[in-house]
């Protein structure tokens, strides 16, 4: 049975662990980087947005490079993508990543990725759209 202590418990839980990751910078790194993809100018210099674009994905490239099976440049991109949008714990943790090492059939892979489509426990439409273009670049 949950009671109030308990649930305090758990929020001090959260405050004191989002104070060790520094979850707030984190935040604030990410929704000013997102805001620079979002200004009027972004586009307007390609290579430059390219180039910002490329440098964020550097981040998560170590982490897709570590998966042995990735066979063809589509596996790589849609592994790269998940890890991305995912994060690098939740891939490391997840059951896409044993599908893809354990050599299962591509669309028993591609069943794993339709699985991370929820957030806050609502399955969003934007998710559903980047976990199905993962799944068919899985196949290409």
């Amino acid at each position: 049975m949950t009671t109030n202590e308990n649930i305090k418990e758990v929020q001090r839980r959260v405050e004191t662990l989002g104070r060790c990751i520094s979850i707030d910078d984190k935040r604030k790194d990410v929704d000013s980087r997102q805001a620079k993809t979002l200004e009027a100018d972004f586009w307007d210099d390609p290579k430059a947005a390219e180039k910002f674009l490329k440098d964020d994905l550097a981040k998560f490239e170590p982490v897709a490079n570590k998966c042995k099976r990735i066979a063809t440049q589509g596996q790589y991109d849609a592994v790269l993508d998940f890890i991305y949008n995912c994060g690098p714990k939740n891939w490391e943790s997840s059951t896409l990543k044993r599908y893809i090492e354990g050599s299962h059939k591509t669309w028993e892979i591609q069943e794993q990725f339709l699985r991370w489509v929820n957030a806050g426990g609502k399955k969003l439409g934007g998710l559903v759209s980047r976990r199905i273009w993962e799944a068919n670049r899985f196949n290409e």
